[in-house]
């Protein structure tokens, strides 16, 4: 008798199962995270800033966008308190036969007597002209974590600069340099051309890119 009531219930759970769609559900796929390549890596203390001391770059791909990151070896803001200059977090590369670049850029004013210091954080890409100097074109996105081992994040849509399956960045690279000041004229040369380097890291590897991902090649 209970051998038989247990199977009447097992029936009916299944019918209801059934009736109400439960069992016709099929979880959502989980997005597989972008890989992430090394492009480089260069040693903490040789630079006379830690704020400015790369240690780390790589490269990651989603379907949409490409993401450079930079580990940096302290961002202390305390540190950077009252001091004006921008802190300028820059990759490099060659693409169609043009040098060009992406920033990150911070700034932190420090305490000051009417309220708290502004941290300025700012994101862009652009390209060198044939005589050096600095076009910028495009406004990114980004993210920068502080702390020791801090990470520069820049983060900018394939389209931007025309990627599809099978380009290749050539000679990527990243440089840390220091600017008495950072603003954006886009489209037009910057003011601000004279940064003046502290560290860099690579160039070693090429980035190319594949459908959904991309990696570092030589």
């Amino acid at each position: 008798m209970q051998l038989q009531l247990a199977s009447v219930r097992w029936r009916i759970a299944i019918a209801l199962a059934i009736g109400t769609g439960l069992v016709a559900q099929a979880l959502p796929a989980t997005a597989a995270k972008p890989v992430v390549s090394v492009l480089w890596t260069d040693a903490k203390g040789d630079a006379s800033n830690a704020a400015v001391d790369l240690v780390e770059g790589t490269v990651s791909c989603d379907r949409d966008n490409i993401s450079f990151s930079m580990t940096i070896a302290d961002i202390d803001l305390p540190k950077l308190k009252g001091n004006l200059a921008y802190q300028v977090y820059r990759v490099k590369w060659i693409q169609d036969g043009s040098l060009r670049f992406a920033d990150a850029a911070l700034s932190y004013s420090g305490d000051t007597a009417t309220g708290p210091g502004v941290v300025y954080e700012a994101w862009a890409d652009g390209r060198y002209l044939p005589n050096g100097t600095e076009v910028l074109e495009q406004r990114e996105t980004g993210k920068i974590t502080k702390g020791k081992n801090a990470v520069v994040t820049i983060t900018m849509p394939l389209q931007n600069f025309g990627l599809a399956p099978g380009s290749v960045l050539k000679s990527v690279s990243s440089e840390s340099l220091t600017y008495p000041w950072y603003a954006f004229y886009l489209g037009a040369p910057t003011p601000q051309a004279t940064g003046t380097l502290v560290d860099k890291g690579g160039p070693k590897l090429n980035v190319t890119v594949g459908k959904g991902s991309c990696k570092a090649t030589k």
